[in-house]
């Protein structure tokens, strides 16, 4: 089975999924592709220092930087060295002619946009990771909404992506405790996730689907 990666430049989160997988299921992964982060600039930093608080974003700004000046965690470099090709795109238009010319059947994508149908097409399906249970909390921030309702677990979802925002099969959700400690259970989450890629790619994607808690959907946003 190919899988090919398309992750945004996120060391922090997103960045040590991809480094598991790539250290884990190489053999399998037959390109990686970077994009931008979203927003971007004095937006993207002004809303994380007020959405985290001052200490914990110059705590999270620190490793980040030390992460990029290192290059730990950084799809690219990562893929690099396992002579994996790789691909950095300023647009989504530019996935287009790679996909066609290494035709993977499944795509893990950590991706800040909506894929559309035409490039969800190109491969047996695509696959997202969400840091909340769908489908009750889809959309932003999942982990801060939770702890906001005072839910008692917050969870991490896989599943298969849809032209429509964090619709799509379930392959796999996990749960873990609210201890109402943010940041770990937000790594605790993302470590989840990492292992549970493995899991499904060693399966090729044939694993048992999880039964899901809610069935009711919500939509919550910055």
């Amino acid at each position: 089975m190919k899988i090919f990666i398309i992750a945004m430049d996120d060391p922090i989160f997103y960045g040590p999924i991809v480094s598991k997988i790539i250290k884990s299921c190489g053999a399998d992964v037959v390109g990686v592709g970077k994009v931008p982060r979203p927003m971007g600039g004095k937006d993207e930093l002004s809303y994380y220092f007020r959405f985290w608080g001052m200490l914990a974003f110059f705590s999270i700004s620190f490793k980040m930087l030390f992460k990029k000046f290192t290059g730990q965690d950084d799809p690219i470099k990562e893929a690099k060295k396992k002579g994996i090709p790789t691909f950095e795109w300023n647009d989504k238009s530019e996935i287009y002619d790679v996909l066609d010319e290494y035709k993977p059947d499944v795509i893990v994508a950590f991706v800040p946009f909506i894929v559309p149908a035409d490039l969800l097409a190109k491969a047996q399906f695509w696959l997202n990771t969400h840091c909340g249970p769908l489908p009750k909390y889809a959309g932003l921030d999942a982990p801060f909404w939770s702890m906001l309702n005072e839910e008692k677990e917050l969870a991490i979802t896989i599943h298969k992506m849809s032209t429509k925002l964090d619709e799509g099969v379930v392959l796999s959700q996990k749960f873990i405790p609210n201890t109402g400690h943010y940041f770990p259970m937000l790594f605790d989450l993302f470590k989840i996730a990492a292992d549970e890629h493995v899991r499904l790619i060693k399966s090729k994607y044939q694993a048992e689907l999880p039964e899901l808690r809610y069935s009711e959907r919500t939509y919550n946003s910055r």
